[in-house]
Protein backbone atom coordinates (compact mmCIF):
# COMPACT_ATOMS: atom_id res chain seq x y z
CA UNK A 1 0.00 0.00 0.00
CA UNK A 2 1.34 3.40 -0.96
CA UNK A 3 2.12 5.57 2.04
CA UNK A 4 1.35 9.29 1.95
CA UNK A 5 4.85 10.41 2.98
CA UNK A 6 6.52 8.05 0.47
CA UNK A 7 4.42 9.48 -2.34
CA UNK A 8 5.19 13.02 -1.18
CA UNK A 9 8.95 12.28 -1.33
CA UNK A 10 8.62 10.67 -4.75
CA UNK A 11 6.73 13.67 -6.15
CA UNK A 12 9.42 16.02 -4.83
CA UNK A 13 12.12 13.84 -6.40
CA UNK A 14 10.22 14.00 -9.71
CA UNK A 15 9.89 17.79 -9.30
CA UNK A 16 6.13 17.58 -9.61
CA UNK A 17 4.17 20.71 -8.75
CA UNK A 18 1.49 18.51 -7.15
CA UNK A 19 1.18 17.30 -3.58
CA UNK A 20 0.47 13.68 -2.63
CA UNK A 21 -3.19 14.23 -1.69
CA UNK A 22 -3.84 16.26 -4.83
CA UNK A 23 -2.15 13.57 -6.97
CA UNK A 24 -4.29 10.79 -5.53
CA UNK A 25 -7.40 12.93 -5.94
CA UNK A 26 -6.44 13.64 -9.56
CA UNK A 27 -5.87 9.95 -10.25
CA UNK A 28 -9.14 8.99 -8.56
CA UNK A 29 -11.01 11.59 -10.62
CA UNK A 30 -9.43 10.44 -13.88
CA UNK A 31 -10.32 6.80 -13.17
CA UNK A 32 -13.83 7.69 -12.01
CA UNK A 33 -14.38 9.58 -15.27
CA UNK A 34 -12.85 6.81 -17.39
CA UNK A 35 -11.70 3.59 -15.75
CA UNK A 36 -9.56 2.78 -18.80
CA UNK A 37 -7.38 5.88 -18.31
CA UNK A 38 -3.81 4.70 -18.90
CA UNK A 39 -0.97 5.21 -16.43
CA UNK A 40 0.75 7.49 -18.95
CA UNK A 41 -2.08 10.02 -18.62
CA UNK A 42 -1.35 10.29 -14.91
CA UNK A 43 2.34 10.82 -15.65
CA UNK A 44 1.49 13.59 -18.14
CA UNK A 45 -0.71 15.35 -15.57
CA UNK A 46 1.58 14.93 -12.59
CA UNK A 47 4.94 15.66 -14.16
CA UNK A 48 4.06 18.15 -16.90
CA UNK A 49 6.90 16.77 -19.05
CA UNK A 50 7.54 18.09 -22.53
CA UNK A 51 8.38 14.57 -23.74
CA UNK A 52 7.51 11.10 -22.41
CA UNK A 53 9.93 9.74 -19.79
CA UNK A 54 12.82 7.78 -21.25
CA UNK A 55 12.07 4.09 -20.56
CA UNK A 56 15.84 3.44 -20.34
CA UNK A 57 16.32 6.00 -17.56
CA UNK A 58 16.77 3.81 -14.48
CA UNK A 59 16.45 6.72 -12.05
CA UNK A 60 13.20 7.85 -13.65
CA UNK A 61 11.79 4.31 -13.58
CA UNK A 62 12.64 4.05 -9.88
CA UNK A 63 11.11 7.45 -9.14
CA UNK A 64 7.93 6.49 -11.00
CA UNK A 65 7.53 3.20 -9.11
CA UNK A 66 5.42 4.71 -6.26
CA UNK A 67 3.15 6.41 -8.82
CA UNK A 68 2.69 3.12 -10.67
CA UNK A 69 1.85 1.38 -7.39
CA UNK A 70 -0.62 4.16 -6.54
CA UNK A 71 -2.25 3.81 -9.97
CA UNK A 72 -2.64 0.03 -9.60
CA UNK A 73 -3.89 0.27 -6.00
CA UNK A 74 -6.39 3.03 -6.82
CA UNK A 75 -7.77 1.13 -9.79
CA UNK A 76 -8.21 -1.98 -7.65
CA UNK A 77 -9.82 0.00 -4.80
CA UNK A 78 -12.33 1.72 -7.10
CA UNK A 79 -13.32 -1.68 -8.53
CA UNK A 80 -13.42 -3.38 -5.12
CA UNK A 81 -16.86 -4.89 -4.48
CA UNK A 82 -16.12 -4.50 -0.75
CA UNK A 83 -15.89 -0.69 -1.23
CA UNK A 84 -12.32 -0.53 0.05
CA UNK A 85 -11.49 2.79 -1.58
CA UNK A 86 -9.94 5.43 0.72
CA UNK A 87 -8.58 8.89 -0.15
CA UNK A 88 -4.81 8.98 0.42
CA UNK A 89 -4.32 11.48 3.24
CA UNK A 90 -1.68 12.05 5.94
CA UNK A 91 -1.75 9.66 8.88
CA UNK A 92 -3.63 11.22 11.78
CA UNK A 93 -0.99 10.01 14.25
CA UNK A 94 1.76 11.86 12.37
CA UNK A 95 0.11 14.98 10.96
CA UNK A 96 -1.53 17.96 12.58
CA UNK A 97 -5.24 18.61 12.26
CA UNK A 98 -4.56 21.63 10.01
CA UNK A 99 -2.34 19.58 7.69
CA UNK A 100 -4.93 16.80 7.39
CA UNK A 101 -7.72 19.30 6.76
CA UNK A 102 -5.63 21.08 4.11
CA UNK A 103 -4.77 17.71 2.51
CA UNK A 104 -8.47 16.81 2.27
CA UNK A 105 -9.10 20.10 0.46
CA UNK A 106 -6.21 19.37 -1.92
CA UNK A 107 -7.47 15.83 -2.47
CA UNK A 108 -10.94 17.08 -3.46
CA UNK A 109 -9.43 19.77 -5.72
CA UNK A 110 -7.41 17.07 -7.47
CA UNK A 111 -10.46 14.84 -7.77
CA UNK A 112 -12.57 17.57 -9.35
CA UNK A 113 -9.74 18.42 -11.73
CA UNK A 114 -9.33 14.74 -12.65
CA UNK A 115 -13.06 14.40 -13.36
CA UNK A 116 -12.88 17.42 -15.65
CA UNK A 117 -9.73 16.18 -17.42
CA UNK A 118 -11.47 12.84 -17.82
CA UNK A 119 -14.31 14.51 -19.69
CA UNK A 120 -17.01 14.75 -17.02
CA UNK A 121 -19.03 17.95 -17.29
CA UNK A 122 -20.65 18.98 -13.99
CA UNK A 123 -23.82 20.09 -15.77
CA UNK A 124 -24.24 16.54 -17.12
CA UNK A 125 -24.66 15.17 -13.59
CA UNK A 126 -28.15 15.56 -12.22
CA UNK A 127 -29.77 14.90 -8.87
CA UNK A 128 -27.60 13.49 -6.11
CA UNK A 129 -24.49 13.39 -8.27
CA UNK A 130 -24.76 17.04 -9.25
CA UNK A 131 -25.35 17.99 -5.63
CA UNK A 132 -22.37 15.89 -4.60
CA UNK A 133 -20.11 17.78 -7.01
CA UNK A 134 -21.34 21.09 -5.61
CA UNK A 135 -20.58 19.83 -2.09
CA UNK A 136 -17.12 18.73 -3.25
CA UNK A 137 -16.57 22.24 -4.61
CA UNK A 138 -17.26 23.61 -1.13
CA UNK A 139 -14.95 21.05 0.49
CA UNK A 140 -12.17 22.00 -1.94
CA UNK A 141 -12.31 25.52 -0.49
CA UNK A 142 -12.19 24.28 3.10
CA UNK A 143 -10.93 26.72 5.73
CA UNK A 144 -8.15 25.36 7.89
CA UNK A 145 -8.60 27.98 10.59
CA UNK A 146 -10.95 25.69 12.50
CA UNK A 147 -9.99 25.08 16.09
CA UNK A 148 -8.57 21.65 16.74
CA UNK A 149 -10.73 19.90 19.29
CA UNK A 150 -12.63 16.63 19.58
CA UNK A 151 -15.59 18.04 17.67
CA UNK A 152 -13.36 19.29 14.84
CA UNK A 153 -11.68 15.86 14.67
CA UNK A 154 -15.07 14.16 14.46
CA UNK A 155 -16.15 16.60 11.75
CA UNK A 156 -12.98 15.92 9.75
CA UNK A 157 -13.57 12.19 10.03
CA UNK A 158 -17.18 12.62 8.85
CA UNK A 159 -16.12 14.88 5.99
CA UNK A 160 -13.47 12.37 4.88
CA UNK A 161 -16.04 9.58 4.98
CA UNK A 162 -18.49 11.76 3.00
CA UNK A 163 -15.81 12.24 0.33
CA UNK A 164 -14.98 8.52 0.27
CA UNK A 165 -18.60 7.46 -0.15
CA UNK A 166 -19.24 10.28 -2.62
CA UNK A 167 -16.39 9.09 -4.83
CA UNK A 168 -17.74 5.55 -4.75
CA UNK A 169 -21.23 6.79 -5.72
CA UNK A 170 -19.88 8.88 -8.59
CA UNK A 171 -17.66 6.00 -9.68
CA UNK A 172 -20.65 3.66 -9.77
CA UNK A 173 -22.72 6.16 -11.74
CA UNK A 174 -20.02 6.97 -14.26
CA UNK A 175 -18.36 3.55 -14.48
CA UNK A 176 -20.90 0.97 -13.37
CA UNK A 177 -19.30 -2.37 -12.76
CA UNK A 178 -21.47 -5.23 -13.78
CA UNK A 179 -21.55 -8.14 -11.41
CA UNK A 180 -21.21 -11.52 -13.06
CA UNK A 181 -24.56 -13.16 -13.72
CA UNK A 182 -25.81 -15.38 -10.95
CA UNK A 183 -26.36 -18.94 -12.10
CA UNK A 184 -29.37 -20.54 -10.47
Amino acid sequence: MTEFEDLERSLKQLESPLLAAETHGLLSGLLTADFSTPFETLIDEVLELEAPPDPNDVLMREALRPLRALYDETKAALADPELGFEPLLPDEAQASFARRLRALGHWVQGFLYGLGRGGVRPESLKGESGELLRDFGEIARIDEDSAEDDEAEANLFELTEFVRVGVLLLNEELQPFKAPPVVQ
